[in-house]
């Protein structure tokens, strides 16, 4: 999965690098590992290892990405603003929402 996401990671930042295509790309990332999620979910009672990993790897394949594509694409929106403030605000929304689902959930 961790190797698989690498890969991906690189592929997709090349392409978004290329078309400037942000949400299109995430689109992309979140219908396929929402594909491959169900598919995991089908496949690890088959019992063949071979096909469990091919469901976990396209699971990291396609789920890795989103984190870099989801910054630049905020960098892109906010684009007055410097990138280390517009991701320093997405890090720290997403630090308070783990604190109060900790918290209250």
């Amino acid at each position: 999965m961790i190797v698989a996401g690498i890969v991906g990671s690189g592929i997709f930042g090349a392409y978004v690098e290329v078309t400037r295509l942000y949400k299109f790309s995430l689109i992309i990332c979140m219908v396929a590992f929402l594909s491959s999620t169900i598919m995991t979910s089908f496949v690890i009672y088959s019992g063949y290892a071979i096909l469990i990993g091919i469901a976990i790897g396209l699971m990291g394949f396609f789920t890795t990405p989103v984190i870099p594509i989801s910054f630049e694409l905020a960098c892109e929106l906010t684009f007055p603003v410097g990138e280390a403030l517009s991701t320093g605000i997405l890090m720290s929304g997403g630090q308070i929402v783990g604190v109060v689902e900790v918290k209250y959930i």
